[in-house]
């Protein structure tokens, strides 16, 4: 055999036969390894298409339930701002209502009240006046202004005011009464004796004349229970005399021929308390017991239409939150006055008879009168800030711890207050 005359093209061809070999091998060799990635490739798109799908679901779910709970909080935020309004309103009102206790027992401060000449009656009243705060508070709202105002700039009401701002702004140690006592000069004329009890009951009828004036009694019309008189009374007679110091009688007459009952209702501003020099106890004891009571007397029936002898039946339907009862110290036969010690006590309960609860009233004042009807002087004892103060004109004194209101042996008016509730 004859070599090749060519032996580096054989060399180049061989070199050509085995570079196609090793590219067909790693060809293969990467279409192994590659080809499951492609396959992943695909799969995964198909699965990012489908995570895509879900996430624009989530998104859009998201999305509402983010609405909802803008909603929710704008609404949440709403409810927030008004029970921050709320809040600061009664945050308003309790500094209101602080500034107001502090005024009030300033207001309280034990000053005495100058007499100018022979007006005890009148100064030992308005004393006990001070140890009520609700006498004089309800003016302090605006719809009491608006009523002060309606009233005009010269009345009984506006001098009650300008005496309890008086009583707020002078520093000393008494105050005057001022032109109040013009609108009693007719009733109870300068320098002479007037009796305490009448002066109390005219004020109040004065009160109550210019704050119910505009008030129109409501057609008539029948009225079975005691919460419907007593609420139709009230309703034409809004006044702060009748919210506190007024209360109401039931009188039953039964006619003992027929046996027709006929019942009268009656409103009161005190209740009077006999004075007997051999049993002391016997004006309370009356009263304690008036349910019970039963007197005769002649009665025009209507029924039958003539007058016979009737049973009478008295009993308190609606007792005022403060009550006021009055010795009667003056003899109805010889017309002089009864100097004799009175029994009342501190504390004592009545049952309400339409809803029979017990009312418990405590004693807060008390207006003593010495000496004879001519010639007497009137002073107060009052609890102030849980202690009893004697007022006598322009001075006052603190008791001892150990004093016993009950122990005055010229009491005359007493006045009860009670913490329940006297609704009917």
């Amino acid at each position: 055999m004859k070599p090749s005359q060519y032996p580096h093209l054989e060399l180049d061809i061989f070199t050509c036969f085995i570079g196609i070999i090793l590219a067909c091998i790693l060809a293969f060799y990467y279409l192994y390894k590659c080809l499951p990635s492609f396959t992943f490739v695909l799969r995964d798109k198909e699965t990012q298409d489908s995570l895509e799908k879900d996430l624009d679901k989530v998104i859009k779910e998201d999305s509402t339930k983010l609405i909802q709970k803008d909603s929710q909080r704008e609404f949440m935020t709403k409810e927030k701002i008004e029970d921050k309004t709320i809040l600061q309103e009664q945050i308003i009102k309790k500094k209101e209502a602080l500034k107001k206790d502090r005024r009030l027992k300033e207001f309280g401060s034990n000053k005495g009240i100058v007499n100018p000449g022979l007006d005890c009656f009148l100064v030992s009243a308005l004393q006990c006046f001070v140890s009520i705060p609700e006498f004089f508070s309800p003016y302090d709202e605006p719809e009491d202004m608006q009523c002060k105002e309606s009233v005009g700039e010269m009345s009984v009401l506006n001098e009650i005011i300008a005496f309890r701002e008086r009583y707020y702004q002078v520093s000393q140690d008494k105050v005057k009464v001022g032109s109040m006592r013009n609108y009693f000069d007719q009733e109870f004329p300068r320098y002479s004796q007037h009796d305490s009890c009448q002066y109390i009951m005219s004020l109040f009828e004065i009160l109550q004349t210019e704050i119910n004036k505009d008030k129109i009694s409501s057609p008539s019309k029948h009225l079975e229970t005691h919460s419907e008189v007593w609420n139709e009374y009230i309703k034409n007679h809004p006044s702060t005399i009748d919210q506190l110091f007024v209360g109401m009688y039931e009188t039953c007459f039964v006619c003992k021929k027929c046996e027709n009952s006929d019942i009268v209702y009656e409103e009161f501003k005190n209740i009077p308390l006999i004075c007997n020099e051999e049993n002391p106890n016997l004006g309370f004891e009356e009263f304690l017991t008036m349910p019970e009571n039963i007197e005769e007397s002649e009665f025009i029936c209507r029924n039958c239409q003539e007058v016979f002898i009737c049973e009478i039946f008295k009993q308190i339907i609606k007792f005022p939150k403060y009550l006021i009862m009055v010795f009667q110290r003056i003899n109805p036969i010889s017309q002089y006055k009864i100097n004799s010690n009175v029994f009342y006590p501190l504390s004592f309960s009545q049952r309400v008879p339409s809803t029979k609860e017990q009312l418990t009233y405590n004693l807060e004042s008390i207006i003593s009168h010495t000496g004879t009807l001519s010639s007497g002087h009137y002073t107060a004892t009052c609890k102030r800030d849980s202690k009893w103060v004697h007022f006598n004109d322009s001075s006052c004194n603190d008791l001892p711890a150990n004093f016993d209101p009950t122990s005055l042996p010229n009491a005359y008016i007493l006045f009860y207050k009670t913490e329940s509730n006297c609704d009917i």
